[in-house]
């Protein structure tokens, strides 16, 4: 799957002002990391896509194993994903922020991929 690169929320332009465009890890990574950034129901094209961040990660009673189910359970809709291996989220102690990192195989290669927001 192919896509334009994306970095800090803005489209990276090639210095003759054409779109970068990107292929393969990089488009997935990036794909990746625009679920893992997207809070469900904010996507009006898909309102599934996404963490509940309101339900199940920026709550008073944080439960580790049902917020890292979670994820894994939406990462698991991206098909260039074999297996995902780890998946850990950390809430902050101010209860304001919450870490992910997940690490997982893809169709690309046999070597681990990580992502972390």
């Amino acid at each position: 799957m192919a896509g334009f690169k994306i970095t800090n929320g803005r489209f990276v332009r090639k210095s003759n002002g054409d779109f970068t465009r990107i292929e393969g890890r990089e488009a997935l990574k990036q794909r990746v990391l625009f679920r893992l950034k997207t809070m469900r129901g904010e996507w009006f094209l898909d309102p599934t896509l996404g963490p509940d961040y309101k339900g199940k990660f920026l709550i008073k009673d944080f439960v580790k194993s049902t917020a890292e189910r979670d994820v894994f359970n939406d990462l698991q809709r991206i098909p260039e994903i074999r297996t995902i291996n780890e998946v850990t989220c950390t809430q902050s102690a101010d209860q304001q922020s919450v870490s992910i990192v997940v690490k997982f195989k893809d169709i690309y290669g046999e070597d681990g991929v990580t992502v972390s927001v």
